[in-house]
């Protein structure tokens, strides 16, 4: 009887609670498996198919040649980007199992003290089942939100305590989150900086230890940076380019008007109770303005990946992560934040999972997440190849192809990479390797560059392609233009039911472009275009579009091109393709007119164009002017 008596006055205590509650959620989230498989392409189904295999294959590959990352590889992820693609090519099992173990040290750390110090425990229960339901536990391309949340964790626990664990771990996040998604990474500064000048303004500290901690992140990632090959400056130019033209060129229009309008719902209800908070404890008003800023901006950043892209997966993934930023701070369901406000954050939560579950019916299905045999399995039986499986390809390049080519450097345009390993060519990526990528005059000139030098491969597998109703020709122009002078067809074959020109370099003269003239035009005068001349077009948002393009999406630009037959097609572009130009007096629209067109077979001539001239959406969004620089083609 008394064993029984001690036993219930142990479960009523609130450490054994949230001991318990925490151990359970943080085992549903641990991985079930150790690495993804890597499998042959698909031998059905458009291009496109090929494309996000591609890029995280890749991302292996670069650090497997030691490439530098910023000089000769641009993307938005790192050389530590394995740990979001969890493609174990080359990479050390111990690299997996301690970076798994710090992600689950912080589950279990936040959902245990989350319980501790809530005076609300109820609400703090909800949130942190919510979170667990609704997190998917092989993160994937996620985990950088996941490690920003974490690091939003940390800092709101340093506004009240000074503790070097609290620190310690803050310096781990950032350097982690910069090397293994660079928009993420460069924002967690910027939050980690805004928790320090509190304390350096608020708090009576050693001033030289807040010292200390502002230049800890800056000197573990120059070390890091010799040792993961990286150079840091190119790779900020090339990760800042990435961001700024991303916004521009890759928004979607799909129709998903609820999930836009509750997302809204969701932000501003949160920040309601924020800036409740904030006047009722206005002895408090610097800190709970920094706690405001950093969900702000977080919330931003969440908002602003699912909505500018606007696909179905990146909309999931702000109603996935929205709820662990706000278990995060503490500042939602640590004190009795009144009737009001747990209605709201209640509500919150059910939209989370609405929304969530209304796309995804395995989300409740908690018993596929308790398994971790696969885990321990894949751990033990881990090498440098686990999980490449690609001995029985489906998609083989004829013999006499891969004969011509044979030990010299390939290349694939747009961006099937995964098919030049899958065939165990002599591949090397181009620095922007994915044409889709090249959308700034910045990131296509290090592609132009490469191809303009001695570092240009031998030989370019080509498929005349892109995404998003986009012209493909003018993905990358220039190096277009470098493809069409310096190289020639010679062969062609089948691949997935599309056809595929392999090209071979046969000219090392270097493409230049002479400035001819700068002129203006209004937006409704149609450009002609002439042979041999390069155009680089500049258009300009007014207010109004700048502030359409931070609140929502970047308006949209079109390209039209009218040939002389009387045909007219509109394609997507963006101020920043437009200013990395356009060229040529004839219409592409297939392999098959790439492959007239380089072999410069007077008898074979595709459609004349007529003139180009740009749409935009909205005309108060854009300036009337557009700049025009024509360039000589050398």
């Amino acid at each position: 009887m008394i064993v029984l008596e001690n036993f219930y006055k142990l479960i009523k205590k609130k450490e054994f609670l949230g001991c318990i509650i925490a151990l359970l959620c943080s085992f549903i989230l641990f991985p079930t498996f150790f690495n993804v498989g890597v499998y042959p392409l698909s031998s059905l189904g458009p291009s496109w198919y090929s494309l996000d295999p591609s890029w995280q294959l890749t991302l292996n590959k670069v650090n497997l040649e030691n490439l530098v990352w910023g000089e000769d590889f641009a993307f938005t992820y790192g050389p530590l980007s394995y740990f979001s693609t969890r493609i174990a090519w080359g990479v050390n099992k111990f690299h997996f199992i301690l970076f798994d173990l710090f992600v689950l040290f912080n589950f279990l750390y936040i959902f245990y003290t989350s319980y501790l110090k809530s005076n609300n425990t109820r609400i703090t229960t909800l949130l942190i089942f919510a979170t667990t339901l609704l997190l998917p536990n092989h993160f994937g391309s996620g985990i950088a939100l996941i490690l920003t949340a974490f690091l939003i964790f940390w800092i709101r626990l340093s506004l009240n305590e000074n503790k070097p664990l609290f620190y310690f771990i803050q310096i781990v996040l950032v350097v982690l989150t910069f090397f293994i998604k660079f928009n993420t990474g460069l924002v967690s500064f910027v939050f980690f900086f805004a928790g320090l000048i509190y304390r350096l303004i608020y708090a009576k500290d050693n001033k030289l230890l807040i010292a200390s901690y502002f230049v800890s992140p800056f000197i573990f990632i120059f070390i890091l940076s010799k040792v993961l090959h990286v150079s840091i400056k190119a790779y900020l130019m090339a990760g800042m380019e990435m961001v700024s033209g991303y916004n521009e060129i890759m928004c979607l229009n799909e129709n998903y008007v609820n999930e836009f309008r509750f997302s809204l719902v969701i932000i501003f209800s949160a920040l309601s109770v924020l800036l409740l908070k904030a006047f009722k404890e206005k002895s408090y008003l610097f800190r709970n303005l920094i706690v405001l800023f950093l969900f702000s901006s977080t919330i931003y950043i969440i908002y602003k990946q699912a909505f500018t892209r606007q696909d179905i997966q990146h909309i999931l993934e702000f109603y996935k992560y929205v709820l662990l930023f706000i278990l995060c701070l503490q500042d939602f369901h640590f004190s009795e934040t009144g009737k009001n406000s747990n209605v709201v954050i209640i509500s919150i939560v059910f939209i989370a999972i609405f929304f969530a579950k209304k796309r995804e019916d395995h989300l409740l299905n908690l018993m596929s997440r308790i398994t971790k045999v696969e885990y321990f399995t894949g751990a033990l039986n881990h090498s440098d190849t686990a999980g490449i499986f690609m001995s029985g390809i489906y998609n083989k390049f004829p013999e006499r192809v891969i004969t011509k080519v044979g030990n010299d450097k390939v290349d694939a345009y747009p961006w099937n990479t995964q098919s030049l390993i899958e065939n165990k060519l002599n591949f090397f990526p181009r620095p922007t390797f994915q044409s889709y990528t090249a959308y700034t005059p910045y990131l296509e000139n290090l592609n132009f560059e490469y191809y303009n030098s001695e570092k240009a491969p031998k030989f370019v597998f080509y498929e005349y392609d892109a995404i998003d109703s986009r012209y493909p020709l003018f993905d990358e122009p220039k190096m277009n233009l470098v493809l069409l002078k310096n190289y020639q067809c010679i062969d062609t074959f089948g691949f997935s039911g599309r056809p595929v020109l392999l090209l071979e370099k046969i000219k090392n003269e270097k493409v230049s472009l002479e400035k001819i003239r700068e002129y203006q035009i209004d937006t409704n005068t149609v450009i002609v275009p002439q042979s041999n001349v390069y155009y680089e077009l500049f258009i300009s948002s007014t207010l109004k579009g700048k502030l359409v393009s931070i609140l929502h999406q970047a308006p949209a630009v079109y390209l039209v091109i009218r040939t002389k037959n009387g045909d007219e097609r509109r394609y997507k572009t963006s101020k920043k393709l437009l200013e990395s130009g356009i060229f040529l007096n004839r219409t592409l629209n297939s392999t098959l007119d790439f492959y007239k067109e380089i072999g410069k077979d007077s008898t074979q001539v595709n459609t004349e164009i007529e003139s180009y001239h740009l749409k935009v959406d909205g005309p108060a969004l854009f300036k009337n002017e557009i700049k025009i620089i024509e360039y000589k083609i050398n």
